[in-house]
């Protein structure tokens, strides 16, 4: 049973025990309080009624304070389960940002896969070179090894024509010659490869040609992808 209810029920049979016995102590003296003064019958009456206030007094203030520890403990059960919910709260805040970098980062995975399974590769290879009235020729393959790209252009630092294809396909080999004119030195040549990929983005690739001159004359050959 509820305290306060405790209580009120405790003070109302006390009350009416008081009075029980205050009808008695008057049936009993009834001739003595028939000729009571009204001044008398008032002492009389404040003088029965004091203890019940007193009692009610001290009642309510039993089951004030009952109440406001009651009060009290659910202002802190309150305040337990804030602070467990702000903490879930945070908790789930936590876990959903690190399932968005999750995801974030699968997404940025996934394109970056995308976007290498997308790439040609291009390979050089050295065929041959050849020497006709001082001018020399130098000839390589370019071989796609990767996917298929389209506007393929293919050019070289220097003086050297460009080349270019429509379409180059996978596993396509083309082969390019480099000219140098009799008197002209044969250096080290960078070589730009700009295409457009399967998804239609533009790349570019950069290889290298390295000049080489040993006795029997100079040489390129292949330096890297």
């Amino acid at each position: 049973m509820n305290p306060s209810r405790r209580l009120t029920i405790a003070g109302w049979v006390a009350t009416g025990g008081y009075l029980t016995a205050i009808a008695l102590y008057v049936w009993w003296i009834w001739p003595n309080f028939e000729a009571m003064k009204p001044d008398e019958f008032a002492t009389f009456l404040s003088g029965v009624f004091a203890p019940l206030a007193f009692l009610w007094l001290v009642l309510g203030f039993i089951q004030q304070g009952t109440e406001l520890r009651h009060s009290s403990e659910a202002l802190r059960l309150q305040g337990e389960e804030l602070r467990n919910s702000v903490e879930q709260q945070r908790h789930l805040v936590e876990v959903s940002r690190e399932q968005l970098a999750w995801e974030q980062r699968a997404r940025e995975l996934a394109e970056a896969d995308t976007a290498t399974s997308a790439q040609p590769r291009f390979i050089i290879s050295n065929l041959e070179h050849s020497t006709s009235a001082g001018a020399r020729s130098y000839r390589f393959g370019l071989t796609n090894a990767g996917r298929t790209c389209s506007q393929f252009r293919l050019s070289f630092a220097g003086q050297h024509p460009p080349q270019s294809l429509p379409l180059f396909a996978s596993n396509q080999q083309q082969e390019f010659v480099l000219d140098y004119l009799p008197g002209v030195p044969v250096e080290d040549v960078q070589v730009d490869m700009a295409y457009v990929d399967e998804r239609g983005i533009r790349g570019q690739r950069t290889a290298k040609l390295v000049a080489s001159h040993p006795p029997g004359g100079d040489l390129l050959s292949f330096d890297g992808d």
